[in-house]
């Protein structure tokens, strides 16, 4: 029962990026307002930790390529 609503509500903050915001400014930064400016800073922040991600990961995967 609470599960579809769950389900329903994710899709839904999929669809809408200013909810996304909101759950960005909840990981990132959960003890400041959710104002412009810790949305702001929270989207930098995820930007930042995914293309971190991005290189690690061509990084480790050239290295296990070339046997290293």
């Amino acid at each position: 029962m609470h599960g579809k609503k769950i389900e329903e509500r994710a899709r839904a903050i999929k669809e809408n990026g200013i909810e996304q915001l909101f759950c960005f400014a909840q990981k990132w930064l959960p003890h400041h307002p959710p104002d412009d400016e810790t949305l702001a800073r929270a989207l930098y922040l995820e930007l930042e930790d995914r293309e971190n991600l991005v290189h690690a990961v061509t990084t480790g995967t050239v290295r296990a390529w070339k046997g290293k």
